[in-house]
């Protein structure tokens, strides 16, 4: 939601990719506020995307390794800003 809120759509959708396949992994869901302030994030940087694009970001995001998403997400950019 960082990256989101600090203009940084492509990157955000990356990391809501690799979250969701980390969430997935471990069975966890996102309940009350967090859950909705989650969604808002989602749908501001959708906006600011086509949805080709966050498409093509957020499935790049569950495709990367555990390890791959945190240098990713701790700005040790692995990914181009561009995405696909």
């Amino acid at each position: 939601m960082v990256a989101a809120a600090q203009g940084h759509p492509v990157r955000a959708a990356r990391l809501f990719g690799a979250e969701e396949k980390l969430r997935e992994a471990i069975g966890f869901s996102r309940q009350g506020f967090y859950r909705t302030a989650h969604e808002r994030s989602v749908a501001d940087t959708r906006a600011e995307l086509s949805d080709r694009a966050f498409e093509v970001a957020r499935a790049e995001g569950q495709a990367m390794s555990l390890d791959a998403a945190v240098t990713y997400a701790l700005g040790e950019s692995i990914l181009t800003e561009k995405p696909g």
